[in-house]
C-alpha cells in the first residue's frame, strides 16, 4: 500500500510540474483549481507522447527523460504553493493539503488490495497488450491502413506505458485506476471547499460520491472510458464558470483555452468524443462573442494549443 501511495503522489506531482511548466511556457494564468494544472499537465504530456511513441518505445529511459522535463515547472510550482499557503489562506490551505494526502492514502489502500479484474475484460483483452507493446516498440507507421481500429490510440494507455516500467512493471492497472480517482476526486473536493459559486459546489457535491465511493472505481484496470467521462464532467463545470462570469469582470481567454484543452484531452483519451470538442468549441465561440472578444487574435490564442 505504501508503495502505491508514494507512486500516486509522484504521478500527481509530475503532472502538476508539467502543467505549471506548460502554463509558464504558454503564458497562461494560474488556473483557479490546482488540480486543473494536473489535468493540463496530462494534456501537454499526451501531446508529446503521440509523436514520441511513433519514434521510440515508452520504456524506462523515455519515462525518465520526460520526468526530467517536469523540473522546468518547479519554480512556478513552488511559487504557487507559497501563494496557496500565504496569509489568511495558510490555515485553509494546510487543512486542504492534509485532506488531499488523506484522500490519496485512502485511494491507495482501496486499490492496493484489489485482485486483477475478470469482469472488465477489455484490460485483459487488449489494454495490457497495448501497454506492453508501447513499452517494447515504437508504433509502426501506417498501421491504420490495415484496419481503422488499429489507428485508434489513447493518451491514457500512453501514460500507463510510462508508468509500467522498472518496479512498476505489470502494475500500471493499479496505478492508473487510483490516479484517475485522485485527479477527479481532488478536483471536485477543491471545488466543494473553495468555489465561490454555490452551483459549482452543488455540482461537486453531487459527483463526489460517484467518484470516490463507487467500489468499481478502485479496481485495477486500464479502462479509459471512465477517464474520458470524468473529463466531460470537468469540462461542464469549467463551462459553467465561464457562463457565470460577470460581464463586469475583466475577461481573460485563459479559462477558455483550458476548457478547449480539456475537451481535446477527452478526445485524446477516447477518440470517439468528437461531439465534446465541437460543443466546447461552439460554447467558447458564443462566450467570446458575448464578451466582444470574437477577434482573430483571441480565437488563435484559445485554439492554437488544443489544435
Amino acid at each position: 500500500m505504501l508503495f502505491l501511495y508514494i507512486t500516486l503522489l509522484g504521478c500527481l506531482t509530475l503532472l502538476y510540474l508539467w502543467g505549471n511548466a506548460a502554463c509558464a511556457a504558454f503564458r497562461l494564468g494560474q488556473p483557479r483549481n490546482p488540480f486543473l494544472v494536473c489535468w493540463f499537465g496530462l494534456f501537454c504530456l499526451g501531446v508529446v507522447l503521440i509523436p514520441v511513441s511513433f519514434c521510440i518505445p515508452l520504456n524506462g529511459a523515455t519515462a525518465s527523460g520526460l520526468a526530467l522535463v517536469g523540473v522546468l515547472g518547479v519554480p512556478r510550482s513552488l511559487r504557487e504553493v507559497r501563494v496557496l499557503l500565504a496569509g489568511g489562506n495558510r490555515r485553509a490551505g494546510l487543512i486542504f493539503l492534509a485532506g488531499a494526502l488523506l484522500v490519496v492514502l485512502v485511494v491507495a489502500a482501496a486499490s492496493a488490495y484489489r485482485d486483477w479484474p475478470v469482469h472488465q475484460y477489455d484490460t485483459d483483452l487488449y489494454h495490457a497488450q497495448v501497454v506492453r507493446w508501447l513499452n517494447s516498440y515504437s508504433l509502426p507507421w501506417g498501421l491504420g491502413n490495415l484496419h481503422s481500429r488499429l489507428a485508434h490510440g489513447s493518451t491514457w494507455l500512453d501514460m500507463a506505458a510510462l508508468v509500467d516500467n522498472g518496479p512498476w512493471d505489470g502494475r500500471s492497472a493499479w496505478v492508473m485506476a487510483g490516479l484517475l480517482v485522485c485527479l477527479t476526486g481532488l478536483y471536485l473536493l477543491h471545488e466543494l471547499c473553495f468555489s465561490p459559486s454555490i452551483w459549482a459546489r452543488a455540482y461537486a457535491l453531487f459527483l463526489l460520491p460517484l467518484v470516490l465511493f463507487v467500489p468499481e472505481s478502485t479496481r485495477p484496470n486500464l479502462y479509459y472510458d471512465t477517464a474520458s467521462l470524468n473529463l466531460h464532467c470537468i469540462v461542464i463545470l469549467e463551462a459553467l464558470y465561464l457562463w457565470l462570469q460577470s460581464s463586469s469582470e475583466r475577461p481573460s481567454t485563459d479559462g477558455a483555452s483550458l476548457l478547449i484543452a480539456l475537451a481535446a484531452l477527452s478526445f485524446m483519451i477516447k477518440p470517439l468524443t468528437q461531439i465534446t470538442v465541437i460543443a466546447a468549441s461552439l460554447f467558447v465561440l458564443w462566450w467570446l462573442k458575448t464578451r466582444r472578444m470574437l477577434a482573430w487574435r483571441a480565437v488563435i490564442r484559445v485554439w492554437w494549443l488544443p489544435a
